[in-house]
């Protein structure tokens, strides 16, 4: 398990240094102008990183006992779209919508918490689409007191043998 997560984790901050390391080389290289377009990139791949660190610690605090939740009702429509515009800095060439049933529908839950999972699901899901892909966040009332969220993409799917993993 300790294996797996660190190759999970390894991955992911790996993505945003990446990203950060190539728009700092055009920079310094002169390939790139450190305009406010390219520092806004550069600033947006930093706060991912901060924020993949941040999940990492709260994973570690909630294994520990140490988080307690912080349950509040919220507009799920208003909280999803929040949550998409901060899993689509770089995703230009994919388009990502949000459909919540019934409209005006409310949720009781750890927003910060639940925008952590959202943000991570669409983050990958526009990861894995194809260039000019859809991404579709859906949301729907579950029974009397229930919600339901799905991230529907475009990509490969999860192959068989490591959904059990997932």
């Amino acid at each position: 398990y300790r294996r797996g997560l660190i190759g999970n984790v390894s991955h992911e901050l790996r993505t945003p240094i990446t990203a950060l390391q190539a728009v700092l080389e055009n920079v310094v290289d002169g390939v790139a102008e450190p305009d406010p377009a390219t520092m806004r990139m550069a600033l947006a791949q930093t706060e991912r990183l901060g924020e993949l660190v941040t999940n990492l610690l709260d994973l570690s605090r909630i294994e520990g006992g140490a988080i307690p939740l912080q349950i509040s009702r919220f507009e799920v429509d208003e909280f999803l779209r929040d949550a998409v515009e901060h899993a689509t800095v770089a995703a230009a060439d994919v388009t990502v919508s949000v459909r919540v049933s019934p409209p005006g529908l409310h949720a009781v839950a750890d927003p910060a918490r639940l925008r952590q999972v959202v943000v991570n699901l669409v983050d990958n899901a526009i990861r894995h689409s194809p260039p000019g892909g859809r991404v579709t966040v859906l949301a729907a009332a579950a029974g009397t007191s229930g919600l339901r969220l799905e991230v529907c993409d475009e990509g490969p799917g999860i192959p068989p043998a490591e959904r059990e993993r997932v």
